[in-house]
């Protein structure tokens, strides 16, 4: 037949108009989508992912229905997405998600460093020893004993650190592969310790401060894992004079020795509060307080709980919230020394001798809640959380007859942290909005500056100068300045995704992921005005450890 053949001729044109119609809708709503200031960036990536679903749908409807295409070519078509989708599959591996939701994915043959045999070999050629000058710690040196640091507060102590870090570059002491989790480091004189996942283990490492290397190792037959939120342990040890308490994602409690790592006692926190793990693990760090071990299990008169120290008996429990992911904090708030908890329903404060609740201030059940309450005044606290809902200056009363009350003084959406640390400074509040690096005046709520988007990481202060660790492994030094911020300089550390917080204990910092840990020492202001500073010690109504 030729081509003006009347069977060919009265064969139906395809209709490509809608495939324009729906590729065009589909690049408007992405425009809308990533150019409107009043959506998150989380909610972005849901609402692109949303949008791209619906616009597959569609597009497989125009192709096998409505297209008029030859049969042979639109299964050519179908064939061809089925192998790259197949390929796609065979070839990489879903690892999890960003701060923002955005999926990762791996090399399906690239091996997960979830086992550190390195680490534990014991080889000398394993850790190049370092000059005795890495080695030795100031006589300020203070250490970094539990979440947060010494005052639980992002808020660290001891010598002054060198801000030209061009001049006088971080030095490398060690890195090593660990297992999974989103813990970090506690650090006490010359050792390290961590929690990682190691197959169906929880495993608790103590390591040589200098080397990495392992001094000892405690092991819990428990895992947890979620799809979405990944595997392993996330809290971090508190140490107390000779022992090291650490809670699992699962909610094992357990007291180590400190010197061996010898078992001392342990409890299961959610079968003593007939309770269930949170979705995304336990995650609130145990706290010790007047020789008790403070932990938050939540349910039923189990917001907070409390174990004796010497033999893990239950001392106490008290208040019905379900659990947060936020950690305890011992706080004194209106002359009163009270436990500061962002449990499941919001925020509350307990009382110092059983628990009982003292007042509550409710929170949105929209977004985890993740990062610490912070104390900024006496009587006020800051509450900041994602996903949109931004951040409160709440203020507290308490009247004559002993009741508490608590009020919002502002509201602000330029503060929206996911899990990022809130730090407390001279009248300013400096944390991660929705990633991005900016400071709020404390008064007012109104933004003072807006720096770098470096993800879902963390801030650390050291006196005047902040430690931000961004979740692509870069750490950064700023200056802690309200009017305005500068940078001082940065450097790469870990590749990966770094949700975990940093552990800083100048001059050692210490960085990790869930495959790697590297500790670095930080130089140290050895002359001129930053030496003779004084170490100010915690704001106002933070108390320290006890």
């Amino acid at each position: 037949m030729t081509p003006e053949d009347p069977v060919t001729s009265s064969r139906p044109k395809p209709r490509w108009r809608p495939l324009w119609v729906i590729l065009g809708l589909e690049a408007i709503g992405l425009f809308i989508i990533w150019i409107s200031p009043a959506i998150q960036r989380q909610q972005q990536v849901m609402r692109t992912a949303g949008l791209v679903i619906v616009s597959s749908v569609l597009l497989t409807l125009w192709l096998l229905a409505f297209s008029r295409l030859r049969w042979k070519t639109r299964g050519f078509v179908v064939l061809i997405v089925f192998l790259i989708l197949g390929a796609f599959g065979a070839l990489f591996k879903f690892t999890g998600v960003t701060g923002d939701l955005v999926p990762k994915f791996a090399w399906r043959w690239k091996s997960h460093s979830g086992s550190p045999t390195t680490a534990r070999s014991g080889q000398p050629n394993a850790f190049p020893e370092k000059s005795a000058a890495s080695r030795r710690l100031p006589d300020s040196f203070v250490g970094y004993p539990q979440f947060m640091g010494p005052t639980r507060d992002g808020i660290v102590h001891g010598p002054p650190l060198e801000s030209d870090w061009k001049a006088h570059p971080p030095e490398l002491l060690w890195r090593v592969p660990v297992g999974e989790g989103y813990s970090s480091f506690a650090i006490v004189k010359d050792r390290a310790i961590g929690q990682e996942q190691q197959g169906g283990d929880e495993i608790v490492i103590c390591r040589d401060l200098f080397t990495g290397a392992t001094l000892w190792e405690h092991r819990d037959p428990t895992r947890y894992e979620n799809s979405v939120g990944g595997v392993g342990p996330r809290t971090t040890p508190a140490i107390h004079g000779e022992r090291v308490f650490v809670l699992g994602g699962t909610g094992h409690l357990s007291a180590l020795d400190l010197a061996t790592g010898k078992l001392l006692w342990s409890r299961d926190i959610i079968r003593d509060a007939n309770s269930e793990v949170p979705a995304w693990g336990v995650s609130g760090s145990p706290l010790v307080v007047n020789e008790l071990v403070i932990v938050a299990p939540g349910g039923k008169a189990h917001s907070l709980a409390a174990y004796h120290v010497e033999t893990g008996e239950p001392a106490w429990s008290a208040g019905d919230a379900n659990a947060g992911y936020s950690s305890p904090q011992l706080v004194t708030l209106l002359d009163e020394k009270q436990f500061l908890i962002f449990n499941g329903p919001g925020v509350s404060g307990q009382a110092l001798a059983d628990g009982h609740p003292l007042w509550s201030y409710p929170w949105s059940n929209a977004a985890q809640h993740v990062t610490d309450p912070r104390v900024v005044a006496p009587n006020r606290i800051l509450i900041s959380t994602g996903y949109g809902a931004g951040a409160d200056l709440v203020e507290l009363h308490r009247a004559e007859n002993g009741a508490w009350s608590a009020e919002r003084k502002w509201h602000s959406q330029r503060l929206k942290s996911k899990f990022g640390s809130l730090i407390l400074k001279d009248g300013f509040i400096y944390g991660l909005d929705d990633g991005r690096l900016t400071c709020l005046d404390l008064a007012t709520g109104e933004p003072c500056w807006k720096g770098d988007r470096i993800g879902h990481g963390q801030l650390l202060l050291s006196r005047d100068l902040l430690v931000a660790t961004a979740e692509d492994g870069q750490v950064l030094l700023l200056e802690a300045r309200g009017a305005a911020t500068h940078e001082l300089g940065r450097f790469e550390t870990l590749p990966g995704k770094m949700w975990n917080p940093p552990s800083l204990a100048p001059p050692v910092l210490i960085v990790r992921t869930a495959t790697e840990a590297a500790c670095y020492r930080l130089p140290l202001a050895t002359e001129g005005p930053a030496l003779a500073q004084q170490d100010s010690g915690p704001p106002s109504g933070i108390a320290r450890l006890q």
